[in-house]
C-alpha cells in the first residue's frame, strides 16, 4: 500500500514533467518558422525582380540590349532559352514530376525600349513565373519585342511556339489594370499640312513646354490622363479667341504614333500690345494646369520662357488653318454604349513642324469596328474640309474571347485562392497580342492581363496558384 506522502510525491512529480513537456514543446514550435504564404513571398522576390529592371533602365536603350538582358538573365537562372531571328526570346521550363500530363501554359509577354518604364511590371511577372513556377506544368514564356507599342514582334509570332492546349496569357502595360477576355482594334493615323514659311512680324518670341508626364499607351482612363498636345492646342486657340495676335514658329511633340507623347513644346512670336494679355493667359493656365494635374502627375509642370525668335513662323493663314484643324482633332473618349461601357477612345500622338508642312498623328482604339470605322470615316472628313492629308498607318484587328471558357474559371478561382478577392473579367479597349493570335493549334484558350503598379503583386500571384491549380486531369 502506497503511503499519502509517496502518492503526492508521484503527483507532484508527474506534474511537473508534465509542465516541463509542455514548455519543451512550445519552445519547439516557436523555433519552427511558420511556413510563407504565396502572396508574401511573391512580394519579396518580385519587388527584387522590379528594382533590377528599373536600376537596369539607362542601359535599355533599345531593343538589342533588354534582348541581351533576358537571354544573360535566363542563362544567370539556368533556364532553357532560345531567340530567333525576329528577337523573340522563348524561355521553356518541362513539367515536374508531379504534373507530367498537365495542360501547358504559355506567357506572351512584350519588351519595347520605347516603353521600358511601362514594361519593367509585365516583363518582372514573366521572369518571376519562369523562374519560380513551384515545380508545376510545361510552360513557356515568349518574349516579344515591339517598336512604340506597333505589335511588329507579334506580326512575326510563329504560331508552332504554342502547343496543342495552351492556356495563353497575354500580358500588357495599362495605367488601368485588368484581366480582359476581349480588346480593342486600332487605327494609327497621319495627317499632312502643307504650309508656307515666313518672316516673324512679331519680335518678341516664348517657348511654352509640358514636361514630366508619363506618356504611354493610351487606354480606358484616358480622360483622367494629360494628353500635353491637347493642353497646348488649347491654349493656342484660348489665344485666338481673346485677340491675342500670334505666330507658331514651330510645334514639336511625340515620336510614337501609337503612345501618348510625354512632352510638347510650342515657340511662338507674340505682338508687343497683346504681350501683357499673353503673360495673364500664361498665369492662368499654369493654375488650371496645377489645379487639374498636380496631384497626379506631381512631376509634370507647364513652363513658358522667353526664346530666340524664330527666323522663319507659319503664315498666318495657315496658322488658322491648324489651330482650328488641331482644335476639332478628335482626343479623349470618344463613345460609351448606354450601360456606360467604354467603347472608342482616341489620341493625339505627335506634331512635328517642317520645312514646309506639319505632321500630326493619332491613334483610335475600339472594342466596336463598326465605332472603328466611323471614326475613319469622321477624320477623313475632317482632313478633307481642311485640306489636310490623311492617311491610315496601321489598322490592328480587336480580339474577342468566348464569353466563358474553363481556363477563365481557373484562373477567377486561382485569383481568389490567391488574393482572397474576386476577379472581375472585363475588356479593354487598348489592343493586345491576342489580335495576331488566330492560328493557334486546337484547344487553346487566351487572356489579357494589362498590368500596373497597382495590380502586379495579384496578378503574379494568381498566375502562379494558376499553375499550382493546374493537376493533371487523371489526378484531380
Amino acid at each position: 500500500m502506497i503511503c499519502k506522502k509517496t502518492r503526492s510525491a508521484v503527483l507532484i512529480s508527474l506534474l511537473i514533467f508534465s509542465l516541463l513537456f509542455t514548455v519543451s514543446c512550445k519552445k519547439e514550435e516557436k523555433q519552427t518558422p511558420p511556413k510563407e504564404n504565396l502572396t508574401d513571398k511573391i512580394e519579396k522576390k518580385l519587388d527584387a525582380y522590379r528594382t533590377d529592371l528599373m536600376d537596369s533602365a539607362d542601359t535599355m536603350k533599345d531593343n538589342t540590349a533588354i534582348r541581351d538582358y533576358l537571354e544573360h538573365w535566363a542563362k544567370s537562372k539556368g533556364i532553357s532559352y532560345k531567340t530567333d531571328s525576329k528577337g523573340i526570346v522563348l524561355m521553356t521550363r518541362k513539367a515536374s514530376e508531379e504534373y507530367k500530363g498537365a495542360s501547358p501554359t504559355a506567357i506572351i509577354c512584350p519588351y519595347d525600349s520605347t516603353q521600358f518604364k511601362e514594361y519593367y511590371n509585365p516583363v518582372a511577372l514573366a521572369l518571376y513565373t519562369i523562374k519560380n513556377n513551384e515545380n508545376t506544368g510545361p510552360l513557356t514564356v515568349a518574349f516579344v519585342p515591339e517598336e512604340g507599342h506597333d505589335f511588329s514582334g507579334m506580326m512575326a509570332f510563329d504560331p508552332g511556339y504554342i502547343k496543342e492546349g495552351s492556356n495563353i496569357i497575354c500580358l500588357n502595360a495599362g495605367v488601368q489594370g485588368v484581366f480582359a477576355t476581349s480588346s480593342g482594334g486600332s487605327c494609327v493615323y497621319r495627317f499632312t499640312q502643307s504650309v508656307k514659311k515666313v518672316k516673324p512680324t512679331f519680335k518678341k518670341a516664348y517657348t511654352i513646354s509640358i514636361t514630366g508626364l508619363p506618356g504611354g499607351q493610351p487606354d480606358s482612363k484616358i480622360n483622367d490622363r494629360v494628353n500635353p498636345i491637347g493642353f497646348l492646342r488649347s491654349l493656342l486657340a484660348s489665344f485666338k479667341s481673346r485677340n491675342i495676335q500670334y505666330e507658331i514658329g514651330s510645334f514639336t511633340s511625340g515620336d510614337d504614333p501609337s503612345l501618348m507623347p510625354e512632352t510638347a513644346s510650342v515657340t511662338i512670336t507674340v505682338d508687343a500690345d497683346h504681350e501683357t494679355a499673353f503673360l495673364e493667359r500664361i498665369d492662368k493656365a499654369n493654375g488650371e494646369f496645377e489645379e487639374a494635374y498636380g496631384n497626379d502627375y506631381p512631376e509634370a509642370v507647364l513652363t513658358c520662357e522667353e526664346a530666340e525668335t524664330p527666323k522663319k513662323v507659319i503664315a498666318d493663314s495657315d496658322c488658322s488653318r491648324f489651330v482650328s484643324f488641331m482644335y476639332t482633332l478628335l482626343d479623349g473618349v470618344y463613345y460609351r454604349d448606354d450601360s456606360g461601357t467604354l467603347i472608342s477612345i482616341n489620341a493625339i500622338t505627335s506634331v512635328k513642324t517642317g520645312k514646309d508642312a506639319i505632321v500630326v498623328t493619332s491613334v483610335a482604339c475600339s472594342l466596336d469596328p463598326a465605332s472603328l470605322k466611323e471614326i475613319d470615316t469622321g477624320e477623313e472628313t475632317l482632313c478633307t474640309l481642311s485640306d489636310v492629308k490623311y492617311e491610315k498607318l496601321m489598322e490592328i484587328p480587336p480580339w474577342n474571347g468566348p464569353e466563358e471558357s474553363d481556363f477563365y474559371t481557373a484562373i477567377s478561382r486561382a485569383f481568389r485562392s490567391a488574393t482572397g478577392k474576386d476577379l472581375t473579367l472585363t475588356s479593354t479597349v487598348a489592343p493586345s497580342a491576342a489580335s495576331y493570335l488566330t492560328e493557334l493549334p486546337e484547344g487553346c484558350d487566351v487572356i489579357c492581363i494589362s498590368v500596373n503598379d497597382n495590380i502586379v503583386q495579384d496578378s503574379t500571384a494568381a498566375v502562379i496558384q494558376y499553375l499550382i491549380d493546374n493537376v493533371p486531369a487523371e489526378e484531380e
